[in-house]
């Protein structure tokens, strides 16, 4: 009995725990004073990295002297007084979190903090801002942990599980720290105490006898996965640092899968399931104590460039183009789409009750952009979220319409306003029928809007540039190919491929500018610049106020006086009489009174490809058009070739124009002096300048707000750079297009990333960014080149040999059945073995097959 007493005893007084954590209280801290020595002294960087959980209340981390960070509400925010201005930086920790693990990082160049969930599934993000110092020196520092030694707020009342300090810095959103120890110039781990295990040895002296309990065990798995259909793919619990690990499927649909090593840390899974969502499980066990971690897959059909194959071929072609998420290598902008698309998930307001004004929520179709979300990603919360945007905005926009049968009117929703795209899609999925409201609908507003602005304004009616700008013209062009690839009636979509190849010619290439054209607007041009000019019909005198005609005009130049109409008349000038007055050599013949005046270059040179902007507007004559309206344009065209409407004079058309800003000077600028507050970084120029909204991008840049708001002009523009790439153009249309969608969507990471972008990252009200920003992202697959990109079905047949042994006596044929990785089925039944089955699409690899008998 005495023994076993005693064993009992031991064991209670020897049991091993979890890990452990200080636990910040009034009164409980560690102090210790930074060695006077190298490396702390003249510092060119430093990272520091720490779990945070189970906080009560606010209060100070860290305090080390000149630098030092705090948890707030909602944010734990860290400030440097070593840089001009003692900017401080936060990184907002949603109210669900209650443990996080925290990067700050100090170098020559920014500040900057991150914050992930202790699970890795959520990061948060953060702040950053410029250095403005060379160095920092934090030797002979007071060092104080849970304790705000230089007064003020008290130590934060939380659990500490970890505090470790590198002499190195890692780029803004590299993997996440982790449960394994590191920390070269400090690393606490709290085990019982203040014990540094870094070669610095840097005790803390712990003041108030505190206590240590033990660190919540949760498995870190990282991020939610998207990943190939039928592949192969390596999940990974390791940085939890735990005793021993146990994998699991779980949750409906079942599906095969197996593991290299369930109980591995990072098993390789060998993954048979078709698209859609579906969760993995990380069981952890850290001394006895265990604690799991689900992981979300989203499972994806690809081809191996990870080009999204979409089960249904015409929400396929609806959607556009798509890379799977996690593929492109502009990470920061693929994360931020998720962010964003989750925001607008959480909108009560604008998805449960849509604004029904005209610039409503919706504007640049963010129910298509969740589609996308959704057939990207393979996670159901993207489809439940375009379904209720593209149901709330019918509801409560086009609904009244569609009842009252005016849904073709004057004067009601601008085709950018529509958003009809993701409405579309919604109304063939659920599959709506010819004759109901919504099809009714719709095919009425393509109508007119397809009339008014394309097909009363090509060449055939007299028109030389676009009517209102490509934007209008571009949407509608979407409009009238959404029904031609989805509406259910057959003779209706032929009717509107028709009208649109009919357009091809009048409208997208004939309001080209081309080589050898006359057209006065397709030419290199300038103007008088400032002052009033005014003119009368039958008059050879054109007459100026405030001009400089002297400085401008030469006789025998050819001029055109311009009064806001669409005119392409052409004089020439006999004499320059003064700066405010010039004789034609023949009456001018109109009824403009008043305008711009107009005159070629000297060897002017057709703007090849380009369109000119409809206006009258100086700043853009001669230019082409606005940035975003071409971009939208060019979508149009993009769909229209992608969808086999017409390809030929299609492609023609997007490759002039690629070509066109590929080789206009006026739209070629290398890196311009627009610095904003990172004062030794050159904010890149993009390689396609807006000179309509917000002036030109190369000046007026005195902030990194300024930056994004230029770029983000931008941001609808670069179809054409990729779809020219993929017909075959040569490398510099395709480092120009890096260059464009890194300055959008770079951030610091990718090809290009200089730490600027234009993509809008602000909760703002107006869901029109998020759409805008994110709803055509064709540029990532077509930028692969024809022959990686493959984005053209590979048909294929497979033979299933069989015999009807064990079959019922009365089975006389066999059903064979292969399910495509993206959930697709092709079938054939026979009489006679072998059985082949035909339509199937190699590109998404692996296939399933059943037998019936």
């Amino acid at each position: 009995m005495r023994l076993a007493l005693f064993m009992i005893a031991s064991s209670c007084l020897f049991a091993q725990a979890p890990y452990r954590s200080l636990q910040g209280a009034s009164g409980k801290y560690g102090t210790a004073t930074l060695p006077n020595t190298t490396p702390w002294t003249n510092m060119t960087q430093v990272r520091i990295e720490f779990r945070l959980h189970d906080w009560t209340s606010t209060g100070r981390i860290l305090d080390a002297g000149s630098l030092l960070c705090s948890k707030n509400a909602g944010n734990i925010t860290c400030t440097s007084f070593y840089d001009s201005g003692s900017p401080a930086i936060s990184t907002t920790i949603p109210a669900s979190q209650s443990d996080v693990i925290v990067r700050v990082q100090w170098n020559t160049t920014m500040w900057t903090i991150e914050s992930w969930a202790a699970t890795g599934a959520t990061y948060n993000g953060g702040q950053f801002v410029a250095a403005t110092v060379s160095n920092i020196s934090l030797n002979n520092t007071p060092l104080d942990v849970l304790h705000n030694g230089s007064g003020g707020s008290t130590g934060v009342p939380a659990g500490l599980a970890w505090l470790r300090v590198y002499s190195t810095t890692v780029a803004r959103d590299s993997a996440m720290p982790t449960n394994i120890t590191g920390g070269n110039l400090l690393d606490y781990e709290f085990e019982g105490g203040g014990t540094d295990s870094s070669p610095t040895g840097l005790n803390l002296t712990m003041t108030g006898s505190p206590t240590y309990p033990s660190t919540p065990v949760v498995p870190i798995v990282g991020e939610e996965l998207t990943v190939r259909s039928n592949s192969t793919f390596t999940p990974t619990c390791a940085g939890t640092n735990a005793d021993s690990y146990k994998w699991r499927q779980q949750g409906a649909p079942p599906l095969s899968v197996s593991f290299s090593s369930a109980t591995a840390s990072a098993p390789t899974v060998t993954w048979n399931a078709g698209f859609g969502q579906y969760s993995l499980t990380c069981e952890a066990t850290i001394n006895g104590v265990k604690g799991v971690t689900s992981l979300t897959i989203g499972s994806v059909a690809t081809n191996a460039a990870g080009v999204v194959v979409v089960p249904d071929s015409t929400i396929g072609l609806m959607l556009g183009d798509m890379l799977a998420a996690g593929v492109q290598e502009w990470a920061w902008a693929e994360r931020n789409r998720r962010t964003m698309g989750d925001y607008w998930i959480a909108d009560t307001v604008n998805y449960t009750n849509a604004f029904t004004s005209t610039e409503a929520q919706n504007y640049y179709d963010s129910c298509l952009a969740q589609y996308q979300n959704y057939y990207r990603t393979g996670l159901t919360r993207f489809q439940t979220a375009a379904r209720a945007c593209a149901d709330k905005w019918y509801s409560q926009i086009w609904a009244a319409q569609a009842t009252a049968g005016t849904c073709g009117a004057s004067n009601w929703l601008a085709p950018r306003n529509a958003s009809i795209q993701g409405l579309m899609i919604r109304a063939y999925e659920t599959g709506e029928l010819a004759g109901g409201l919504k099809w009714t609908c719709y095919t009425a507003y393509a109508n007119y809007y397809f009339d008014l602005y394309v097909e009363q304004r090509g060449t055939d009616n007299g028109y030389t540039s676009p009517y209102f700008g490509l934007r209008e013209s571009g949407y509608a062009f979407m409009a009238a190919t959404g029904i031609a690839v989805a509406h259910p009636t057959p003779a209706t979509r032929t009717a509107y491929a028709a009208r649109l190849v009919t357009e091809m010619t009048n409208y997208a290439r004939g309001l080209q500018c081309l080589t050898g054209t006359t057209r006065f607007e397709c030419t290199n041009a300038y103007t008088t610049g400032a002052g009033t000019i005014s003119a009368s019909n039958g008059s050879a005198i054109i007459t100026g106020s405030g001009t400089g005609f002297l400085s401008f005009f030469t006789a025998g130049q050819s001029i055109a006086f311009y009064d806001g109409a669409d005119s392409n008349k052409q004089y020439v000038i006999q004499s320059v009489d003064s700066n405010t007055q010039v004789t034609l050599t023949t009456p001018m013949v109109g009824t403009g009174t008043s305008g711009e005046l107009y005159a070629k270059a000297v060897a002017s040179t057709v703007l090849n490809g380009g369109y000119r902007y409809e206006s009258g507007d100086a700043s853009l004559f001669g230019y082409g058009d606005i940035v975003w309206h071409s971009g939208i344009f060019m979508e149009a065209m993009v769909r229209i070739y992608r969808a086999a409407i017409e390809t030929t004079l299609t492609a023609s058309v997007i490759q002039d124009y690629g070509n066109y800003v590929l080789t206009n000077a006026a739209r070629i600028t290398p890196a311009f002096t627009c610095t904003g507050s990172f004062g030794n970084l050159q904010a890149r120029r993009v390689v396609y300048s807006n000179y309509y909204a917000n002036g030109d991008t190369g000046t007026g840049c005195s902030s990194d707000t300024d930056i994004q708001g230029q770029r983000q002009q931008n941001d609808l523009a670069v179809d054409a750079y990729g779809m020219t790439y993929l017909l075959g153009a040569s490398a510099p249309i395709l480092a120009a297009g890096d260059n464009l969608w890194s300055a959008m969507m770079g951030e610091w990471i990718g090809t290009g990333a200089d730490g600027q972008y234009g993509m809008l990252t602000s909760t703002s009200s107006n869901g029109k960014f998020y759409g805008q920003s994110c709803r055509n992202w064709q540029y990532l697959v077509h930028r692969l080149g024809s022959t990686n990109a493959n984005i053209t079905p590979v048909s294929a047949s497979v033979s299933v040999s069989y015999t009807l042994t064990g079959a019922p006596p009365s089975a006389a044929k066999m059903r064979a059945t292969v399910t495509l990785p993206n959930g697709t089925t092709a079938a054939t039944t026979c009489t006679s073995s072998p059985c082949t089955v035909t339509g199937l699409d190699t590109r998404q690899g692996t296939a399933a097959q059943m037998r019936e008998a």
